[in-house]
């Protein structure tokens, strides 16, 4: 397609029940210039694809839909990966085939990436149920972040922080090539790419536009999960995913202002699924073995600033301990000292 404006990367395993509805939001935009909806097929066993050729065949805009076919299953980091080399956009979009995209989306994330030659645009969503009703607005204050490493330089100002996954942002194709930005695992595909992102991204757009309706499955593999237990394979990534951010800073983002307490930030995000997921020992103990050396490799106290991790790294070299529970427990401590500290101060006031 000559002059892509925008890539909608599409991939397709096993989504029979949604895929149609998806794939026409991806079609039916507003958006009025040039752009493709890239399909990788990931080798599911339903008629997924079949339904996606009847639609490529029929829709008026079924011209600008492009299959690339994996010889196998290779899961969705990798499908994210062959759409990074093959996309022909200026920008690229993920989007999972069970989510739909707002119709204005493409207009909305380009025009805005367009007035500041942003690297990524960040829209505004809105979750639904299977059966169609409403659930949680996720809704973010219109703001453009200007700065090396810029929504790391943001969580430290203001605490908070974008979802990591890749859906329903416009990533400049340019940056995440040159940067070689790309996902490492099969499954929770998100996280070191999300890493690398926001390590390197010194223009970042957010927008309060609802821009995505993210569907809430019954089936998904993070309520399957949370509802039965991990699979070894989602430990040992979890576990794997404190060794890569470690490594990405070792070798590459050290000097970054802050990144020690966005390591922690993400640290505590991987240990917290204890809490969350009935574990077997043998899944335990493999964070356990992640989780030694993780406060020592902060370098001092002073490379953190944000009080609450400072208490954290305090608490782990005062218990001399390093595992997921006391890393943990030093969380839960600080949030109490500060409750407490702040009942003490409105008592003064």
């Amino acid at each position: 397609m000559n002059d892509c404006k925008i890539t909608i990367a599409f991939p397709v395993y096993n989504v029979v029940a949604y895929v149609e509805q998806s794939l026409c939001s991806a079609l039916e935009q507003t958006f009025a210039l040039p752009y493709e909806v890239l399909v990788i097929d990931d080798k599911g066993t339903d008629a997924s694809m079949d339904i996606l050729r009847r639609v490529q065949q029929v829709h008026p805009q079924g011209s600008r839909i492009r299959i690339i076919e994996h010889p196998q299953n290779k899961g969705l980091g990798e499908a994210s990966n062959t759409a990074i080399d093959n996309a022909r956009g200026k920008y690229l979009l993920f989007l999972d085939s069970d989510d739909r995209l707002a119709p204005d989306a493409l207009q909305i994330l380009y025009t805005k990436a367009e007035n500041v030659q942003a690297e990524m645009v960040i829209g505004s969503y809105q979750e639904v149920n299977e059966q169609g009703a409403t659930m949680e607005r996720h809704v973010f204050a219109d703001r453009t972040i200007i700065h090396p490493a810029a929504l790391v330089h943001d969580y430290i100002r203001h605490h908070k922080e974008p979802n990591i996954h890749r859906w329903n942002k416009l990533f400049l194709l340019s940056f995440l090539r040159d940067n070689n930005i790309r996902c490492v695992h099969r499954i929770m595909e998100d996280s070191v790419f999300d890493f690398n992102v926001r390590a390197n991204a010194a223009r970042v757009v957010l927008c309060s536009n609802i821009t995505l309706y993210y569907l809430i499955r019954e089936n998904s593999i993070m309520t399957s999960v949370q509802r039965t237990g991990a699979t070894d394979i989602y430990a040992e990534v979890y576990s794997d995913i404190i060794r890569q951010v470690q490594e990405l800073i070792r070798t590459k983002y050290r000097d970054i202002p802050g990144i020690y307490n966005y390591y922690y930030q993400r640290l505590y995000g991987s240990l917290l699924q204890l809490r969350r997921t009935a574990y077997t020992p043998e899944q335990k103990q493999l964070f356990e073995q992640a989780a030694v050396g993780c406060n020592d490799f902060v370098p001092s106290l002073h490379s953190l600033s944000l009080t609450r991790y400072r208490f954290v790294y305090l608490w782990c070299k005062w218990k001399k301990r390093q595992d997921c529970d006391t890393f943990l427990q030093g969380y839960v401590n600080s949030r109490k000292l500060w409750g407490y500290a702040v009942r003490c101060l409105l008592k003064l006031i």
